[in-house]
């Protein structure tokens, strides 16, 4: 997640592998956070806005995704899931915009060694 919040545009519109702390859920996102190696949230670090839209994230892929990413709130996760750094480049965004799209809720997966 560090090289994507330091170098968002080499990074946009790849399918890329973040791994931080699941944050809390609310229609139509979540968000991912950033961790220090001692598994706590790193201040100031950022956190990513995680969620889809159009054909491909339909209501019963958000919906499966959304109960999955809420149990596993506060857990230390990865997330494979296509970034979209023009909310950190070029555009201005509200709290909703998607940063990274998975393609459903098999993208998010638990960090066990942690």
């Amino acid at each position: 997640m560090e090289q994507l919040l330091a170098e968002p545009s080499r990074w946009h519109g790849r399918i890329v592998r973040a791994t931080g702390r699941m944050g809390a859920c609310k229609p139509l996102t979540c968000h991912l956070l950033a961790v220090v190696p001692d598994g706590a949230v790193a201040p100031g670090k950022g956190r990513l806005s995680i969620g889809g839209t159009g054909p491909g994230f339909d209501d019963k892929v958000r919906k499966a995704f959304d109960e999955k990413a809420g149990g596993l709130r506060d857990e230390e996760v990865a997330l494979v899931a296509r970034f979209d750094a023009k909310c950190l480049t070029t555009h201005i965004c509200t709290d909703r915009a998607n940063m990274l799209q998975p393609s459903g809720a098999e993208a998010l997966t638990l960090l066990k060694d942690h």
